[in-house]
């Protein structure tokens, strides 16, 4: 009988299921944050890129055939990432940094890196001056850096505070970087702590660019935006990516949001109040040129990121003002469309995999919870994880 009963309490939970699956793959929960990757590739027969979860663990070569370079190349990519000043010695980012020059930073060829450091003489804007390890980039055959420092008019006293006011520096970090690159088609945001494979990278941006490009007035925004909390545990997919009128936070119900609304959304009669935002992890996304110049055009992260916590000064009361949280905001108010790639652009890993990183990538490589083509994995903060992670993704070490 207790063999029966677990028969029939598995199929109940793999019905249960499908239809919480068939829910998020729905029209109705589409409107209500943002479109899964699957919703772009299934009317197209043989798709060059997939964001689907590869169970059958098969390997896709490094270099992809199917990637046509007259269409995509690294000089249509303008890359940013926000960096701890490198003579500080106690937390710098130099050593990932190092890591990053001999593996993917390698194979971006034609690339331009906008680096915003952390400076506390220098004002903000001022060129800062890059170790040796990057200065001899052309000779070493990796991108062209750009660096700016960035003195935060904040008192930042710890980690979470540092988190709470990111709307700001992002912001000064998008508008420079966007006055000091030549014009890109896409702009991505990456942290130090993430690791890059461009070749797969690319294969997303091929696809984009031959069937959607240019089908949106007010472009793409890409990232792992997580599965919706019934189908996950897993940390990405917590609340904290969902805005919502039965929030925490209580954003929905300040003055200074609905007169947002009123701004950006002027014949919305009310339909916002009645949705769920969804933002997509900060470690990686990925933008058009449309969408970036939307955002930076409406000075949009700091008019959403300065609304006041509703709930008094604490982390969890002021969920706007965290850059990655403020883009999604700013991203749904100038109506861009967000993009969940979760299976490819994994933004947070598991925490407490034995082993790691590198332990947890494999466990997700050998149990179909990436992709094909994985993209990035966030955070990686060991640089030997680092350098091990990498390989393992791009085929040049086992498995085991």
């Amino acid at each position: 009988m207790s063999y029966l009963f677990l028969i029939f309490y598995l199929l109940l939970i793999r019905v249960i299921s499908d239809l919480i699956e068939d829910a998020y793959n729905s029209d109705n929960y589409i409107k209500n944050g943002m479109m899964p990757f699957q919703e772009l590739t299934k009317n197209i027969d043989n798709p060059s890129f997939t964001c689907n979860y590869n169970y059958a663990g098969t390997k896709v070569p490094l270099n992809d055939p199917t990637i046509d370079s007259s269409i995509t190349n690294f000089n249509d990519i303008g890359i940013a990432m926000s960096i701890r000043n490198f003579n500080d010695k106690i937390k710098t980012d130099n050593e990932l940094l190092k890591v990053a020059t001999q593996t993917w930073m390698k194979s971006v060829n034609g690339v331009e890196i906008f680096l915003l450091m952390d400076c506390f003489i220098e004002n903000t804007g001022t060129i800062c001056d890059l170790p040796d390890f990057l200065k001899n980039s052309i000779d070493n055959n990796l991108p062209n850096f750009h660096c700016i420092c960035y003195n935060s008019p904040y008192n930042v006293t710890d980690s979470k505070m540092m988190h709470k006011y990111s709307y700001y520096k992002f912001s000064i970090m998008f508008k420079e970087m966007f006055k000091v690159l030549q014009p890109k088609k896409w702009y991505l945001k990456i942290d130090s702590d993430a690791v890059l494979i461009p070749q797969n990278l690319l294969s997303l941006i091929n696809f984009m660019n031959i069937n959607y490009y240019n089908t949106n007035n007010n472009g793409f925004f890409i990232g792992d935006v997580g599965t919706i909390p019934q189908l996950s545990n897993l940390p990405e997919d917590w609340n904290m990516y969902r805005f919502s009128k039965h929030g925490y936070d209580g954003l929905f119900k300040t003055t200074e949001w609905k007169n947002l609304i009123n701004e950006f959304l002027p014949h919305d009669n009310g339909r916002t109040n009645d949705r769920v935002i969804t933002h997509a992890q900060g470690g990686f996304y990925i933008q058009t040129y449309k969408s970036l110049k939307k955002i930076i055009e409406s000075d949009c992260p700091i008019k959403v990121g300065t609304i006041p916590c509703s709930n008094g000064e604490n982390y969890k009361s002021c969920k706007n003002q965290p850059e990655d949280a403020a883009m999604g905001l700013c991203g749904y108010i100038n109506q861009i469309t967000l993009i969940d790639c979760d299976a490819c652009i994994r933004g947070i890993i598991g925490n407490g995999q034995v082993g790691g990183a590198i332990g947890w990538v494999r466990h997700a490589l050998n149990k179909g919870k990436l992709c094909e083509r994985p993209i990035t994995i966030h955070p990686v903060k060991n640089p030997s994880q680092y350098l091990k992670v990498y390989q393992l993704l791009t085929n040049t070490i086992d498995n085991n």
